[in-house]
Order: structure tokens, then C-alpha cells, then sequence
């Protein structure tokens, strides 16, 4: 992998996993016009979201410290139940829908996140307190973000706000229970690392971990007062596009 590819990459995944336009769908999109000039290893990929995972804790820290040092509080327990659908449907699409996490179904991603997008620009901020039945359904619609081209935090926070949250509220409950999923993705990637060889050099893998941390901390930073202004369904336009593009390629 040369420089080049470990930079397009990071700064790929640090976008993507945060802003509303599907980091796997981007990354298929990225194999199938086949412009790296060499494959990506899974070591690179399991760092690369531990980039993304780094940038969440950071921007994010306070709340994180909290759910930590209050196991029991609504918080924590929101996480935890939210995290539940997604770890099943995961694991579900992991075994039995490999053809759809192969991107079978990039499009159809796509198109679904486009409508999410838009529904947030019809939803009113509201300050409804989540409850653990709206941390499973968030939870579930985050599952659903498994398919390639779906975006999870556009769908989370979507959904998040139709249960009552408000703007703010949403987008930081959507980017924490990121933080779960991230790390099953990092452990389910680095048992496989067992299994293959180890070949990547270490300076790609520094700039990307890098460079996937630094876009993504912006990234969050953008998004929150993207949020905040009630301008999600900005992307809208671009992930219709992206699944039209799809469609032909």
C-alpha cells in the first residue's frame, strides 16, 4: 500500500464514519473503481477504525467519562440496550446475508439514506427524555446500518429524533453508541488477523490511524453544528447520487 492510499484512506474513514454518507458504502464504492493502487489489508482496516474510535472518545469525552463512571445511570443503560439489536443483527447479517455485506445492495443503501436524510428536515426539535423501548429502536435501526451504502449515523439520528430527542440530544446518543459497535467491529476484524498474514508496513498504517483521526474529530465537530442548525438533509442530494452512480458501476 503506498502513501497516497493509507492518506485517501484515512481521511475516507474519518469522514465518512461520522458524516452522514456510509463509510462501507464508500469503500465499496472505492474498490469497484478500482483506484488504490494496492489491496487494503485487514490489519490497515482494524486501525483505521480504531482511528475513528479515538476521535469519538475525544470529541465526546465528557460523556463518555460519565457512562463510565455511572454504570447504572439512564445513560449507560441507554447504550447498552441500544447496542443489543445491533450486535444481533449484525451477527445475523455476518452469517447468513453475506452477499448483502458484499454490496450487493449498495444502491438500495444508498437510496434509504437519502430518505432518511430528508426526514429530518420535517422533524421538530422536540426534548423528550429516550427511553430503554427508543435505545432498542435506535439500536435496530443501527443494525439495519450494516448493509453497505445505509448510513448509521444518518439513520440513527433519524430515528432518534422521531422518538422524541431533540437535535443535540440525538446526534450525541447516535455517536455513542458508535462507540460499542466500533469496537466489536475492531475484535470480530482482529481475530482474523490471526488467521492471515501481517504484511502491511507500519508507516501507512501511522498516517492513516492518523489521518482517520484528525478527519474524523473534524468531522464530528461539523457535524454537531450541522445538527444543531437542522441542516442533515443537506447530504441528502449527494447519497442520491452516490446510489444512482451505484446502479451503473
Amino acid at each position: 500500500m503506498s502513501i497516497l492510499d493509507a492518506l485517501f484512506l484515512g481521511l475516507l474513514q474519518g469522514l465518512s464514519e461520522f458524516l452522514p454518507i456510509s463509510s462501507s458504502g464508500h469503500l465499496f464504492l472505492v474498490g469497484r473503481l478500482n483506484i488504490l493502487s494496492g489491496e487494503v489489508s485487514l490489519l490497515f482496516a482494524v486501525m483505521l477504525h480504531l482511528g475513528s474510535l479515538a476521535a469519538v472518545i475525544v470529541v465526546f469525552w465528557d460523556k463518555v467519562k460519565y457512562a463510565i463512571v455511572h454504570p447504572f445511570s439512564n445513560l449507560t443503560k441507554n447504550i447498552v440496550l441500544a447496542s443489543i439489536p445491533t450486535a444481533i443483527l449484525a451477527g445475523l447479517a455476518w452469517y447468513f446475508l453475506n452477499d448483502v455485506l458484499e454490496g450487493a445492495l449498495l444502491p438500495l443503501g444508498f437510496f434509504l439514506t437519502t430518505i432518511f436524510l430528508i426526514i429530518t428536515a420535517f422533524l421538530h426539535p422536540k426534548s423528550n427524555t429516550l427511553s430503554p423501548s427508543n435505545a432498542l429502536l435506535i439500536g435496530l435501526a443501527q443494525g439495519f446500518a450494516v448493509l453497505p451504502g445505509l448510513s448509521r449515523s444518518g439513520s440513527t439520528i433519524a430515528t432518534a429524533q422521531m422518538c422524541g430527542a431533540d437535535r443535540q440530544d440525538a446526534g450525541e446518543f447516535s455517536f455513542l453508541i458508535s462507540i460499542p459497535i466500533i469496537i466489536g467491529s475492531a475484535l470480530v476484524e482482529g481475530r482474523e488477523l490471526t488467521k492471515s498474514a501481517l504484511s502491511t508496513s507500519l508507516l501507512p498504517i501511522i498516517i492513516g490511524v492518523v489521518v482517520s483521526f484528525v478527519s474524523g474529530y473534524f468531522a464530528l465537530i461539523a457535524l454537531k453544528g450541522i445538527i444543531k442548525q437542522a441542516k442533515l438533509h443537506y447530504f441528502a442530494p449527494y447519497t442520491f447520487v452516490l446510489g444512482i452512480l451505484t446502479l451503473f458501476i
